[in-house]
């Protein structure tokens, strides 16, 4: 083979080689085009976690009122009305 025929066969093997790793990097399975789509889809998760978290918060905080040495009754009237729909028989419930 001539010096042009390996010079040639070698700027076509680098060009497709570089046309494979730039599609890759591009619009590969870790490209940057998933980067953008796994970026939207962390916030989402973030944000999911956050109202999970504040959820986990909040029943910590209704256990904390029905536990204890000192019961919250007031806490405990307001879950019998609301939750379980029962009313002393001089109370109105209104439906919902």
């Amino acid at each position: 083979m001539s010096a042009l025929k390996v010079s040639r066969l070698g700027g076509i093997l680098l060009t497709i080689l570089l046309i494979y790793f730039g599609y890759h990097a591009l619009a590969g399975e870790q490209g940057l085009s998933n980067w953008r789509n796994m970026q939207v889809e962390a916030q989402q998760l973030q944000t999911e976690l956050d109202e999970i978290n504040s959820d986990i918060a909040s029943l910590k905080a209704m256990i904390a009122r029905l536990e204890g040495g000192e019961l919250d009754r007031d806490y405990v009237e307001e879950l019998v009305h609301g939750r379980l729909l029962f009313a002393e028989a001089n109370e109105f419930m209104l439906a919902r």
